[in-house]
C-alpha cells in the first residue's frame, strides 16, 4: 500500500480568497463550513502562471475540483460531497465530508516538530500505520494537509489532471511480533 501527501503544483495559477463578508470569521473557512462559502469570493493569483488547473487547494483548507476532475474522480470519492463555488469565472466543486482520521500516524516513526507548548507545529515526514485508508483523507494531527492512496494518485496522473503533485509517505509494516 502506498500513500501520498498532496501538494499544490505552483506551475499553475493559485486560487485564493479575494473578498469576504465582514460578518463571517475568515479563519472559520474549511471544507466542512459549506454554509458560509457564499460569503467568500475566490479568484486566481496569476503572477507565476495564468494556467488554470483542474484541481486546486484554497488556504490549505478547501480541496476543489473542476468539472473534468469531478467526472473523473467522483466514483473514487465515496461519501464526499461536492459544493459548487466560483473561482474567478470558472465553476469548481469544493469537497466536504473528507474523512479526518485519528491515530493513523505512527508518531514514534514520524518526524515531528513541536511548539514549546508541546503542540504539533508540523510533521515533516509522516509515517502511517498499516491499515485501510480512504482514497482521499486528512489526519487529525495536521488537518491542513490532504493525503491520498495510490489508486487516486494513479487516476489523477492517467487522466492528466493538473494542479497538484504528490510526495510518497512511508507506511510502517507490522512486525512479526505485533509491535
Amino acid at each position: 500500500m502506498n500513500l501520498y501527501k498532496i501538494y499544490l503544483n505552483y506551475k499553475f495559477a493559485i486560487s485564493d480568497v479575494e473578498k469576504y463578508d465582514g460578518n463571517v470569521d475568515y479563519l472559520s473557512l474549511n471544507s466542512e463550513t459549506t454554509s458560509i462559502l457564499k460569503s467568500f469570493e475566490f479568484g486566481w493569483q496569476t503572477v507565476e502562471s495564468s494556467v488554470i488547473p483542474d484541481i486546486t487547494i484554497i488556504m490549505s483548507k478547501l480541496f476543489c475540483i473542476d468539472k473534468k476532475a469531478a467526472n473523473t474522480l467522483l466514483s473514487y470519492l465515496n461519501g464526499i460531497v461536492l459544493t459548487p463555488i466560483s473561482i474567478g469565472n470558472k465553476i469548481f466543486n469544493s469537497l466536504s465530508h473528507i474523512p479526518i482520521l485519528n491515530r493513523a500516524l505512527d508518531m514514534k516513526s514520524s518526524k515531528v516538530k513541536y511548539f514549546s507548548t508541546g503542540d504539533i507545529m508540523e510533521i515533516t515526514r509522516p509515517v502511517f500505520k498499516k491499515q485501510e485508508y480512504p482514497n482521499l483523507f486528512k489526519i487529525d494531527e495536521i488537518s491542513g494537509t490532504f493525503f491520498c492512496t495510490h489508486e487516486l494518485k494513479n487516476i489523477v496522473e492517467i487522466n492528466n489532471l493538473t494542479g497538484i503533485s504528490f510526495e510518497e509517505c512511508k507506511v510502517k509494516q507490522k512486525s512479526w511480533f505485533g509491535l
